[in-house]
C-alpha cells in the first residue's frame, strides 16, 4: 500500500480542523438516489491484462422499510466511493487473493464490486444485522444471476454480525472465521462504508473493527473505512476511539480520490494495528 499517499492521523482535533478547512460545498448523497426501487451504479475496472471495462450494478432498494430508519435497505454515497477506490487501486491495495470481511454491508455494493476484481479476491464475508440479511442476499442473487461466472472467481458469504464492545468477538462468532477465509489464514482486509454517522454506534463499531484487526496468532489485517463527513462530533469520537484502541489511522489524500470526488465530503481511512504498520515499514 506504500504506492498510495496516506496522510497520518495522530491528533483527532488537528484532523477535524484540516478536514473542515478544506471542505467545499457539496450535495448530500450526490452520487445516488434513495427514492427508486432500483438504482444503477457504474464502476470502472481494469483487468489483469490492462483492459478497462465498466460494470453496471443494478442495486435493489427496499422502499417499504426506508421510513423505519433501516439505513441498510438503500444506497449511500460512501458505498459508491469505497467501491470506486477498491476498483481504482486494486493493485496498490493488494486485493488479489485476499480474504475480505465487510462490516455493515447494507445493500451489498462494496462486496459485489469486489467480486469483479481481476485477479480475483479469494473470499468475501458480507455482514450486517439479521434484519438486513434477506435484502442483502436478494441483491447478491440478482447480481449473480446477471454474472453467473462470478461464482467461479470468489467465494461470497453472508453472515449476521452485531457490533459489540465485548472483546470476545471470536468466541461469540466462530462462524465468521470460516466465512472470511477459505484457509487457515483468515481475513486480510476489512471494508466498511457509511457506518460513521451516529455517536451511539461509534464505540461498538470501533470495538468490532479492533477485534477484527487484532488477529489471533499474530496474523495481520487492515481496514478501509469510507464515510461522508457529517458531524464533527461523531467523526471526532470515531478518531479518538480508534486511537484509544492503539490503532494506526491514515487518510487517503484528496488528490487520489476517484474522479469527481476530489472536493467531496467523502473520506477514506486506512486503519491498521501498530504491529502491521511496523511490518510494512
Amino acid at each position: 500500500m506504500t504506492a498510495l499517499e496516506w496522510i497520518p492521523v495522530t491528533d483527532p482535533y488537528e484532523e477535524l480542523a484540516e478536514l473542515y478547512a478544506t471542505q467545499h460545498e457539496h450535495q448530500h448523497n450526490a452520487l445516488i438516489s434513495q427514492h427508486e426501487p432500483q438504482f444503477d451504479v457504474d464502476i470502472a475496472f481494469e483487468t489483469s491484462t490492462g483492459k478497462n471495462h465498466c460494470v453496471t450494478f443494478e442495486m435493489l432498494q427496499n422502499q417499504s422499510t426506508q421510513s423505519k430508519g433501516q439505513t441498510g435497505f438503500c444506497l449511500w454515497d460512501g458505498s459508491v466511493c469505497l467501491a470506486m477506490v477498491l476498483s481504482t487501486y486494486s493493485k496498490e491495495l493488494g486485493l488479489a487473493g485476499s480474504h475480505v470481511v465487510e462490516l455493515g454491508a447494507g445493500s451489498g455494493l462494496v462486496s459485489l464490486s469486489l467480486m469483479h476484481n481481476d485477479p480475483p479476491v479469494a473470499s468475501i464475508a458480507a455482514t450486517d444485522q439479521e434484519a438486513l440479511l434477506k435484502h442483502l442476499q436478494r441483491n447478491f442473487a440478482h447480481h449473480q444471476a446477471r454474472f453467473p461466472r462470478l461464482a467461479k472467481t470468489a467465494e461470497l458469504n453472508v453472515a449476521e454480525l452485531e457490533w459489540a464492545r465485548n472483546p470476545s468477538l471470536f468466541k461469540r462468532h466462530p462462524a465468521l472465521r470460516a466465512l472470511g477465509a477459505g484457509d487457515s489464514q483468515g481475513w486480510d482486509l476489512i471494508v466498511s462504508s457509511d457506518c460513521v454517522y451516529n455517536e451511539y454506534l461509534v464505540l461498538d463499531y470501533v470495538a468490532t473493527l479492533a477485534d477484527l484487526l487484532h488477529r489471533p496468532n499474530g496474523l495481520r489485517a487492515c481496514a478501509l473505512v469510507c464515510f461522508e463527513l457529517r458531524s464533527s462530533e461523531v467523526t471526532g469520537l470515531f478518531l479518538e476511539t480508534l486511537l484509544e484502541h492503539d490503532l494506526v489511522v491514515s487518510r487517503l489524500a484528496a488528490t487520489l480520490m476517484p474522479a469527481g470526488l476530489h472536493t467531496s465530503s467523502l473520506i477514506v481511512y486506512l486503519i491498521t494495528t501498530a504491529e502491521e504498520e511496523e511490518q510494512q515499514e
